[in-house]
């Protein structure tokens, strides 16, 4: 399940999501994104910025004390419009 999706900062993106005991954490920096535009309804009015050279950080732990890091570059990353807003608590 999703726990929590957050922009820590304009270029670092946070998921986390849980089952039980084990968590996963997902950290990417967006790296030279640029912006496209998308359909909502027949319009092109949804706003989506995408890179294809971000770096991001797999943190799992599976709830014994032992975590496994993997480190990706050169990810993809997309990040749509007002997607924060839905994960505010």
């Amino acid at each position: 399940m999703v726990e929590s999706l957050v922009q820590l900062n304009p270029n670092l993106t946070e998921l986390i999501i849980r089952r039980k005991r084990k968590k996963l954490s997902i950290k990417t920096e967006k790296c030279g994104s640029g912006s496209i535009v998308a359909p909502v309804n027949g319009k092109m009015s949804n706003m989506i910025r995408e890179s294809i050279s971000s770096e991001t950080e797999f943190v799992y732990s599976d709830g014994s004390g032992r975590e496994t890091r993997m480190r990706g570059v050169r990810a993809g990353y997309e990040e749509m419009e007002k997607i924060f807003s839905y994960f505010r608590k």
